[in-house]
């Protein structure tokens, strides 16, 4: 929802766009049901969740360190969630997230994925990949390829 708002955010770039998108996304959004299955393996989350990332880079939005530990070119994937705590202490976390530090471990359940994830939601929920809006859903399915993409540099 942060890229949501952010997307439709006066400001054109930088740290205040995804700021302010935080800030209303925050407020509008409500937590949800979901479940995981992760490389085959079903995981039903016994609460409901306020954002699961797929994430192969430290960061989102620029600054904001959803994946501490992911690097980009290793060929590991982390899925991160967001539980559902009071909506007070997720505020604290976001601040947090925008002044450089990492979500508090209490927050957050973190998986390694290796080859495929398939995350259902109990609402139809939008979602993004690298920053674009892609078709919002209930099934959202991601597949890791890889070393399936040149990269050419220098």
């Amino acid at each position: 929802m942060t890229n949501f708002y952010a997307s439709k955010s006066s400001f054109r770039k930088g740290a205040l766009k995804y700021f302010s998108g935080g800030l209303i996304a925050l407020f509008k959004s409500t937590p949800f049901k979901a479940s995981l299955s992760i490389d085959g393996n079903q995981l039903d989350l016994q609460n409901k969740c306020w954002m699961i990332a797929v994430a192969n880079g430290k960061s989102e939005g620029g600054r904001y360190k959803i994946s501490p530990e992911s690097l980009n070119y290793d060929g590991k994937v982390e899925v991160i969630v967001v539980k559902a705590v009071p909506r007070v202490r997720l505020i604290l976390a976001f601040l947090k997230l925008s002044f450089g530090f990492k979500f508090d471990d209490a927050l957050v359940d973190r998986y390694c994925l290796q080859k495929s994830c398939t995350i259902k939601t109990d609402t139809l929920l939008k979602c993004h990949a690298d920053g674009e809006q892609v078709s919002p859903g209930t099934v959202i399915n991601f597949k890791l390829l890889k070393a399936d993409l040149s990269v050419i540099v220098g």
